[in-house]
């Protein structure tokens, strides 16, 4: 036999020999190599998860800084076209109202928010609303027939019926001293009062006289106190604070939330203080609260509101 037939005998027999011991052997996993595996996987998503969750809630923190800058230019555009003049904050009645939408009698955008003065700047929606609010609204008494059948059709959703909760179509007020007035007219007198205190309200830009880039515009409202378009907020009185918040700010940005300024800027404030997170769950329509020490987070607020005297 030559060398070379008997290489290619030794080969086949090798050959043969690893086929019968691959076929001795269990082509699937065992016990503890499966668990080996799932203990591996749970591991991994107990390290990825919290990021990822972390990586969600900056998302809808950067895209609610997004929207309230985009609501902010909507407002300085309208002030300059109408000659320093500001958008109404009446709770209604008007039809130069930055919105007349109530933000827990809405169903859909049509109503109020589309009609309202700033729409016509950016006719998106969305910016109105923050993306991390999961509040659900239904008014007591339930949605009437015509809001009804707004909500089937703007959905897509023919089982919506009068009990319905929708979401909640604005989240964001204007602080009360931008065009906002007790007599809710037009005209004046440009004053609010409130508890012991009268304080100065503004109809045109160029009568705030503080520093502007202090001047708060577009606050995220708590649910507890949102629900007509204006918050609530007394200003910073030196000589004898008022500690208690008038409305309540939002805490849906990891213990903080966003503020726009009269001078374009949109800010992140990290509250210091239990009140606000102590005070955000509610239909609308609650408060004054009682402030707790620490007071810096309230009068940082109250130093953003009206004048006083």
């Amino acid at each position: 036999m030559t060398p070379k037939l008997n290489r290619e005998i030794n080969r086949s027999a090798g050959a043969r020999l690893l086929v019968k011991a691959a076929a001795g052997r269990c082509t699937g996993f065992t016990l503890i190599e499966l668990l080996v595996v799932i203990a591996i996987i749970a591991i991994l998503a107990a390290m990825l998860l919290p990021a990822l969750a972390k990586a969600k809630d900056a998302a809808k923190k950067t895209q609610c800084m997004s929207n309230m800058k985009q609501l902010q230019l909507c407002y300085q555009m309208y002030v300059g076209d109408n000659t320093d003049r500001l958008p109404l904050n009446f709770v209604g009645g008007s039809p130069y109202n930055w919105t007349t939408n109530a933000a827990q009698l809405s169903a859909v955008p049509s109503q109020g928010l589309t009609e309202g003065v700033l729409y016509p700047y950016n006719q998106s929606y969305k910016i109105y609303a923050c993306p991390a609010n999961i509040t659900m609204v239904c008014p007591a008494g339930g949605w009437d027939g015509q809001t009804v059948l707004l909500a089937r059709q703007f959905y897509g959703n023919p089982g919506i019926n009068q009990n319905s909760k929708l979401p909640e179509t604005r989240t964001c007020s204007v602080e009360i001293s931008m065009g906002c007035n007790n007599a809710k007219d037009p005209g004046g007198p440009w004053t609010y009062s409130a508890g012991p205190i009268t304080w100065n309200t503004y109809w045109k830009m160029n009568q705030i006289h503080s520093d502007i880039s202090r001047k708060i515009v577009f606050v995220q409202e708590a649910q507890s106190t949102l629900q007509d378009t204006v918050f609530g907020n007394f200003p910073l009185v030196s000589s004898s604070p008022v500690n208690e918040w008038f409305n309540m700010p939002a805490n849906r940005h990891n213990s903080g939330e966003d503020f726009s300024f009269a001078d374009g800027h949109v800010e992140y404030r990290r509250w210091h203080s239990a009140d606000v997170p102590a005070h955000q769950d509610g239909d609308g329509g609650l408060g004054p609260f009682g402030a707790t020490s620490p007071y810096d987070d309230l009068y940082w607020l109250e130093g953003g509101g009206g004048q006083y005297p």
